[in-house]
């Protein structure tokens, strides 16, 4: 499951304009998608909340 979180979250990013860093995809590793969010937000300074950025990647995730 964390290939396909990745791959979205890669997606994320490059249509906000920023660049996935393989160094911080750890932070991710046995967290919830919830906390995956917030993690992400965080070091991206993405300016979505936590629920607004899992709602708009729950599509792209339920296509993979």
């Amino acid at each position: 499951a964390g290939s396909i979180v990745s791959k979205v979250v890669k997606t994320f990013l490059a249509k906000n304009g920023k660049t996935w860093d393989s160094k911080k995809a750890h932070k991710l590793v046995g967290k919830t998608p919830y906390e995956a969010a917030a993690v992400v937000l965080e070091d991206y300074g993405l300016p979505y909340s936590t629920a607004e950025f899992l709602s708009m990647i729950a599509p792209m995730l339920s296509e993979q």
